[in-house]
């Protein structure tokens, strides 16, 4: 990838870095003001609750992704920025355009999808397969 690319995939991760910090600042304060929200009735309670929740969860996503952003910035200063940490091919730039801070390419991230799915027994059907195709071998 050129270096004129791997710059403007710098200058998009550094603008999403800087909207997420703001954004956590902005959960951090939402939630102060709902814990400190007098609760007169179970039903405030529930809402107070749900609402806490839910700005919980927004962060722990915010957070998880502020990482992979600042991983992908230190893939850009090591020069592996684009390169699929599972099979060492460059991620395909339509993928880095979607999402920028991606560390797999996609053949490696259907894999990765398919063997989650598969621990959940959705793929059963693909082990009798393979067992059939290994019985005709």
């Amino acid at each position: 990838m050129s270096t004129k690319k791997i710059g403007k995939f710098k200058q998009r991760l550094i603008e999403e870095y800087q909207k997420l910090v703001r954004q956590i600042n902005r959960n951090r304060i939402s939630e102060e003001e709902v814990l400190s929200e007098r609760v007169i009735e179970e039903g405030d309670l529930a809402t107070q609750s749900f609402s806490s929740e839910l700005l919980n969860s927004l962060k722990e996503g915010d957070i998880q992704r502020l990482r992979a952003i600042e991983q992908a910035l230190h893939r850009i200063d090591s020069g592996t920025y684009g390169d699929c940490n599972e099979c060492g091919e460059p991620i395909h730039e339509k993928r880095l355009l979607a999402v920028p801070w991606a560390t797999v390419c996609i053949e490696c991230q259907e894999n990765a999808e398919g063997q989650t799915s598969s621990r959940h027994g959705q793929l059963k059907t693909v082990g009798v397969l393979l067992d059939e195709e290994e019985e005709e071998e």
